[in-house]
């Protein structure tokens, strides 16, 4: 693009040289006037960019008159771009950025010509057919490059998948485990209380038992007790008193062993509904992993199926 026609100025060598500020930036550096006007003449300066003595104040290298950088060109697309040093005009010519018939115009003078009139004649443009096969090599070459950049992705991308698979089956098969090994303790549990509530069923029969026939013991005891004046009767009340001293030992072992029956029961009722609460948040945690990993595969799998349909055309192109 063609930049504002400014004013001509002309530069006293500085002591440490000139510098050249580009478009994007870098600098170049220090160098003589001769240098500069050799750039230019080569089309290595671009309007625009900025020259410089001490790299603090910078002014646009098409106001400098020994670089003679006064001729605007006309593009292809009518767009204008200078202004430029004539000798660099050969370069746009060979390689086809303007055409032989390309309008100059001189910003200094106000001269027009045509870019053949102006140009050195020591040039060659290339062949129109060479630039084709040229611009079909490099897509060629940069088509080749992202298959194998493709082809990489796609082969990550399996084993990604590959590697996801892998990861929710050890789970799902690490819970099944645990699944299987929690009802089988789960059913120990549960055949332990059964057979503590059988125990503790007959305890009870027992100590309800013991405690009748207690009761009846001290009912004869105290008719003992009564008839101590008849001898005949003393034997008997003695073995009434052993007999009832026995049965309150047998009551009060009774007492205990249920007392022990009934701790085992809400014991093993603890553990079982310690058990079946860990096996429940085991599956729901179970769960949201494997609804997890379904999203991943799902993910990976439409990133693979959107690499392999890229490098099948790709490759479609390349033929």
């Amino acid at each position: 693009m063609a930049k504002n026609e400014t004013t001509d100025t002309s530069v006293e060598a500085p002591a440490d040289g000139w510098h050249l500020r580009i478009d994007d930036g870098s600098t170049f550096g220090p160098v003589t006037l001769q240098d500069l006007v050799g750039w230019a003449e080569q089309g290595r300066i671009a309007p625009g960019n900025l020259i410089s003595s001490d790299e603090k104040d910078w002014q646009p290298a098409e106001t400098v008159a020994e670089l003679s950088m006064e001729w605007v060109v006309e593009l292809p697309d009518g767009s204008a771009f200078g202004p430029i040093n004539i000798r660099a005009l050969d370069d746009l010519l060979m390689d086809g950025t303007v055409g032989p018939d390309a309008p100059l115009r001189n910003t200094s003078t106000g001269e027009t010509a045509t870019a053949s009139e102006k140009s050195s004649g020591d040039f060659e443009p290339i062949d129109p057919q060479i630039l084709s096969v040229s611009e079909d090599l490099e897509r060629e070459q940069e088509l080749q490059t992202r298959i194998s950049e493709l082809e990489v992705q796609a082969e990550s991308a399996q084993h990604a998948m590959e590697q996801a698979k892998e990861y929710a089956d050890d789970e799902a098969k690490r819970f099944e485990a645990y699944r299987k090994q929690s009802e089988t303790e789960s059913t120990t549990l549960k055949k332990q209380i059964s057979e503590i509530d059988s125990q503790r069923a007959s305890l009870s029969h027992a100590l309800k038992h013991a405690e009748t026939e207690l009761e009846k013991a001290k009912t004869a005891g105290e008719k003992a007790e009564i008839d101590w004046m008849d001898s005949t009767r003393e034997g008997s009340a003695k073995e009434q008193k052993e007999k009832q001293t026995a049965l309150g030992e047998e009551v009060a072992r009774l007492e205990n062993a249920l007392k022990e029956a009934e701790d085992k029961v809400e014991a093993s009722k603890q553990d079982l509904d310690r058990q079946t609460g860990s096996l429940t948040s085991m599956a729901k945690e179970a769960k949201s992993r494997e609804t997890s990993h379904k999203r991943k595969l799902t993910t990976l799998n439409k990133r693979s199926e959107g690499i392999a349909k890229e490098l099948k055309e790709a490759k479609s192109v390349t033929g």
